[in-house]
């Protein structure tokens, strides 16, 4: 969601709040991938072009037992207009209270790190629901504000060798004879992607591809890479991850996650799990 207030001038004494929920005309969602600027238009005159923030899907990776691998949330900040001053909160979603809140400052840096914790220092519950706001001023004295949730990725814990830490991001699911990735999935990749990230040389990325039981053994196990494979292939050109630490293997209909004939299992066994094993410095 973005709201913002434009000053329309002294003359008119006025302020007008304009709210955008990031569709376009059509009642479809923009890609956030994109860069957007903004204007206002009042009795014949046009105002320049401005340029409106782009954050990267900001994700947030937690086990079922409520802990969380640190950083709990990175901020990446594609586009970085000219600011007067901004501001960041984390608000929680139940109660509505800002939980932190970065300082404010007149620049907007590449990158913000959430350690997971609030103002006080303790550990915000990991099981919660996060929203974002920030609140940007314009040198020309616009105020606009950008709204967005944390996003939540499930993970699971996972055997590992000594001195390893393995957990498994898992159900990036696959539609039916298809080893295409669905837009609502990339988010899942990308959390694996930057805990790759934040352990350069020690981590390393097996992805692990599956198919239901339709069809023959030769068939599944195929597809089953494919679909490993084409996991692999985004996270080596899309998020930069070395292809040094990327495996592939396929396990066809051998190990359902639901084993079940059932349309619903169908489409659960249709996956790919990335298993992350990182050294223990």
């Amino acid at each position: 969601m973005l709201h913002f207030t434009i000053e329309l001038g002294v003359s008119q004494a006025a302020l007008t709040d304009i709210h955008w929920d990031g569709r376009d005309e059509n009642g479809q969602w923009v890609s956030s991938k994109e860069a957007y600027t903004y204007q206002w238009e009042l009795k014949g005159q046009t105002s320049a072009a401005y340029a409106l923030l782009q954050v990267n899907p900001v994700l947030k990776l937690c086990f079922a037992d409520g802990t969380t691998l640190e950083p709990q949330a990175l901020f990446e900040f594609q586009t970085r207009p000219q600011l007067q001053s901004w501001t960041l909160a984390l608000v929680d979603n139940q109660s509505g209270l800002e939980i932190r809140t970065q300082p404010e400052t007149a620049v907007l840096p590449e990158n913000w790190i959430w350690d997971g914790r609030a103002s006080d220092q303790t550990l915000a519950p990991t099981q919660n629901q996060y929203m974002y706001c920030v609140d940007m001023v314009y040198p020309q004295g616009q105020e606009v504000v950008v709204t967005e949730a944390v996003h939540a990725i499930k993970a699971r814990r996972s055997s590992a060798p000594g001195g390893q830490t393995g957990l498994i991001i898992p159900e990036i699911w696959f539609d039916f004879n298809s080893a295409v990735l669905k837009p609502d999935m990339l988010d899942k990749i990308t959390a694996a992607a930057q805990v790759l990230q934040r352990h350069p040389g020690q981590a390393v990325a097996v992805c692990e591809g599956h198919a239901d039981e339709i069809g023959s053994h030769e068939y599944n196990q195929k597809i089953s890479v494919q679909r490993a494979y084409m996991v692999a292939k985004f996270l080596a050109e899309s998020l930069h991850i070395p292809s040094s630490t990327l495996f592939v293997r396929g396990f066809g209909k051998i190990r359902p996650e639901v084993p079940q004939n059932t349309e619903e299992a169908r489409a659960r066994n249709r996956r790919v799990e990335i298993r992350v094993l990182i050294n223990q410095p």
